[in-house]
């Protein structure tokens, strides 16, 4: 996660990159077995932020408060998501002429615009 803010405004980025896979022969039945299987999940989020206002909590009159000068801070969220998902799976065993890899891919882009509202 990146974040940049100046005065009031800001902007972030939170790439994210995850590659998985396992190596194992896994009977499925009629002599076909999964050899490989390779999943790879990238996201990117990218936004802006606006600082509502930052507040002091606690009471005035506790030690702890007085040097620690704890507080709540507001910001407002707009952005994106990016959504990449690749799934490979290596058949050994599979009848001459079929294709040995199933591959399922899946891209998006997902905008969510509040808590429960999104748009893709």
């Amino acid at each position: 996660h990146i974040e940049v803010r100046k005065g009031k405004f800001g902007v972030f980025v939170d790439p994210t990159y995850i590659q998985l896979s396992v190596r194992e022969n896994v009977p499925l039945g009629n002599g076909i077995e999964v050899d490989e299987v390779v999943f790879k999940n990238f996201l990117l989020e990218v936004g802006g932020f606006y600082r509502m206002g930052t507040w002091p909590i606690g009471s005035p009159y506790n030690n702890f408060v007085q040097r620690v000068k704890p507080s709540l801070t507001l910001d407002v969220l707009a952005g994106g998501r990016y959504t990449y998902l690749d799934l490979e799976i290596d058949l050994d065993g599979t009848p001459r002429g079929c294709d040995r890899k199933l591959m399922v891919i899946r891209t998006g882009l997902i905008f969510s615009l509040a808590d429960g509202l999104s748009w893709t």
